[in-house]
């Protein structure tokens, strides 16, 4: 059986619906921010195994944290064997059987991963020890802090060469899909190595690096495919994207959540040539 494991914070009438859909076939796990006004036994009473323990802010450590939590509940499930992490706003473009076909049985491992030589790598999130550790990094104040963080380990000297003993260190998004022996490794080396952990704490946006890094330096054996969530599952914004011409849409992200919610409970969502009925 496979299992969703999805980190949220708003739009709770979406959250119930993908929480009944997906677990009618799958395990599923979730976390709301500790500050999100969303009711955990709500969304529990929808299928799924609930914590309510962060506060998450934008690229803060706690985000890592949650999905760590979930993934722990998720390998000791025996009936799970294979996991895919998302958010509380993505939707499903493919049916169970998809599903199936694509992940069921597969040792393949799905995430996006780059290194230093591609051009969206992020070196100076990495290379420095940054104090905002569970702060929103978008804020200004937050902004102008880890620059002058940066700027003094500068003058001292202080450069970091890797997280924790590892020192191939890659990026990428945190939504990936994996087999259960590669999640159950992802956790064991995460709860063992303090310093993987400290070093991770003290970077930007660390979930795009933990993964990844395990990933690049230990998990050489599995399959790697560079495709988030093997295309299964897609963020409702860039589906409405593509549904609607090009130009057409001028819309921020809150509105078009909005517009997604409108919508009801019955889409029609076009992905690769394949049309999935998602009934609630």
């Amino acid at each position: 059986m496979q299992a969703v494991l999805i980190t949220a914070y708003k739009d709770v009438e979406h959250l119930k619906w993908l929480v009944k859909y997906l677990s009618a076939a799958m395990r599923v796990f979730v976390h709301i921010d500790a500050k999100s006004n969303i009711d955990a036994k709500s969304i529990a009473a929808c299928g799924a195994t609930v914590l309510k323990r962060y506060v998450v802010g934008w690229g803060s450590f706690n985000h890592l944290a949650a999905i760590m939590d979930l993934m722990r509940l998720a390998v000791n499930d025996p009936e799970v064997d294979y996991l895919h992490v998302i958010s509380g706003q993505d939707m499903p473009v493919q049916d169970f059987a998809w599903f199936d076909r694509t992940f069921g049985r597969s040792e393949k491992i799905y995430m996006k991963c780059i290194g230093p030589d591609s051009s969206a790598y992020r070196k100076d999130w990495v290379e420095y020890y940054y104090l905002s550790t569970d702060l929103d990094k978008r804020k200004k104040w937050v902004r102008r802090l880890n620059k002058i963080t940066s700027t003094m380990q500068d003058v001292i000297g202080i450069k970091r060469h890797g997280i924790g003993r590892l020192t191939q260190v890659r990026k990428g998004l945190v939504y990936v899909s994996l087999p259960k022996a590669a999640a159950d490794y992802a956790v064991t080396y995460f709860d063992s190595h303090a310093r993987f952990r400290f070093d991770l704490r003290h970077t930007i946006v660390p979930e795009e690096f933990c993964f990844q890094t395990i990933r690049e330096c230990v998990l050489k054996i599995h399959i790697f495919s560079n495709q988030s969530n093997g295309y299964g599952i897609r963020r409702i914004v860039k589906i409405l994207y593509h549904l609607l011409p090009k130009g057409e849409i001028r819309l921020g992200a809150g509105k078009v959540q909005c517009l997604a919610n409108r919508l009801g409970k019955i889409l029609l969502l076009k992905h690769q040539g394949n049309f999935v009925k998602a009934l609630g």
